[in-house]
This record gives structure tokens, sequence and C-alpha cells, in this order.
């Protein structure tokens, strides 16, 4: 009988630990996947989170930049354009107050050498404010360039971008072959150096006269006329390079706003698969 009882204690006690044994068992199988999925889940939610924010970036510090920069060089480069046709009328106008002075000096009032000393100044201010830009729309075109890669490397879409851009190239190097051609014919065999440095020479003689001014002039037709011919063209092939300068930005511009509204326009969880 004793046996018996001490039997069944036995037997009810392993019962009791195998109820506990299945119990802890289903309680790690129900609380872990639920402790580890919450974990993944909100790290894959972090993840989304700063992916979404890497993607604003792309646009608020390099895309908005990009564009910024490239209407700042449209407008120093359409400046240089306009400035060159400033100064192709500074020249002009600097030949004509000339001739006035070799033909008319001794009957010119003594005022007129203001109305002179202005012409000439202003000739002055074109030339360097030419050059000025020049340099600034070299500057501003190589940040620009630096941008677009940038952007296109960002935004995967670097081979297309090259596309873009070799093609305007090709055209940009296509016209500043025919300008150089078109300047050869502008110049043609006077050596403008040699004939405007004559003409200094013979303004700063302090016994020069009306009459030996006169004839350099006119032994020297090109002597105003080649420069004013030339920055007149430097105009126009500034303003070709221009349209295709801002061909490229609106094209360019126009893949990455496609490639960065792509990103932005993924699902949810289409985000999180790729994420995973």
């Amino acid at each position: 009988m004793a046996d018996d009882t001490g039997a069944a204690i036995q037997s009810s006690d392993k019962c009791n630990k195998n109820e506990w044994a299945n119990l802890w068992r289903n309680l790690i199988l129900s609380v872990v996947p639920l402790f580890f999925g919450s974990l993944l889940f909100s790290g894959l939610i972090e993840l989304y989170k700063d992916d979404i924010s890497s993607k604003r970036l792309i646009l608020t510090d390099q895309f908005r930049p990009m564009r910024e920069i490239a209407v700042n060089c449209h407008n120093l480069h359409n400046r240089l354009s306009n400035e060159y046709i400033n100064l192709s009328g500074s020249f002009a106008l600097s030949f004509n107050e000339l001739n006035r002075v070799v033909n008319r000096g001794n009957s010119l009032g003594p005022d007129y050498a203001k109305i002179a000393d202005a012409v000439l100044s202003t000739r002055s201010e074109s030339e360097k404010l030419v050059k000025q830009l020049d340099g600034d729309v070299n500057a501003c075109y190589s940040k620009l360039w630096r941008q677009y890669e940038e952007v296109a490397i960002v935004t995967a879409s670097y081979e297309d971008f090259l596309k873009i851009s070799s093609h305007h190239i090709d055209n940009m190097n296509a016209i500043l072959r025919k300008s150089g051609d078109e300047i050869r014919q502008i110049s043609g065999d006077t050596d403008l150096l040699k004939v405007w440095n004559g003409f200094v020479e013979l303004a700063a003689a302090k016994n020069r006269n009306a009459e030996q001014a006169q004839h350099y002039i006119e032994a020297n037709p090109r002597l105003f006329s080649i420069a004013t011919e030339f920055n007149a063209h430097m105009s126009r092939r500034e303003a070709e390079l221009l349209s295709e300068r801002d061909a490229v930005s609106n094209e360019a511009g126009s893949l990455f706003a496609k490639k960065i509204n792509e990103l932005f326009a993924e699902g949810f969880f289409h985000r999180l698969f790729r994420l995973i």
C-alpha cells in the first residue's frame, strides 16, 4: 500500500514538471518571436525613416542648389554676351569720336574733352567687365558641372547624364571651331597688335597733328572695325554656347527630377522589402 502511494506521488510530480516545462516552452515560443519580430519591425521602420530622410537631403542639399547654381550661371553668361555687344558699341563710338577730334579738333569746345574722356572710360570699364564676367562664367559652370555629377551619382543616373552632356559638349566644340574660323576671317592678314601700338605711339607723340592722325586712320581702316566686329562676334558665340548649356541644364534637371520622384513614389511595403 505504501509502495503504491509513493509511486502515485512520483507520477504526480513528474506530470507537474512536464506541465511546467510545456508551459515555459509555449511561453518562450510565443514571446520570443513577438519580441524579435517587434525589434525587427522597429529596425525596419527606422531604416525606412533614415532612407526617406536621405532622399530629402538629395532634394534639399543637392538638387535644389544645383538648380540655383544653374540659374546663376545662366544670368552671368547672359550678361557676358550682352557686355560683348556693349564693348563692340564702345569701340565703334570711340572710332567716331576719334574721327571727330581729327577732323574738327580746333573747332571743338573745351568741354568736349570731358565727353571724349567719358567715351574712353566707358570702353575701358566694359573691357574690364568682360574679363571679369568671363572668369566668373567659367568658375560657375565648373561648380555646376561638379553638382551635376554628384546628383547623377546619388540618383543612379550617371550613364544617362553622360549621354546628355556628351551630345551638347560635341555641339559646343563645333561652335568653338566655327568661331575660330570666323575670328580668323575678321582679322584677316591685319597685325592688329602692331597697328594698335602704332596708333598709341602716334597719339602719345608731343608733335602729333591732325593730318598725321587722319593719314594713319586712313592707312589702317581696320584699326577699330576689327575690334568692333570681333566683340560683336563674341556676343553671338557666347549666346550660342549659352543655349547649349541651358539645354544641358534643362535635360539634366528633368532627368534628376524624374529619378528623385521615382524614389519618393515607391510604396511603404515596397521600400521595406527592398531594404530587406
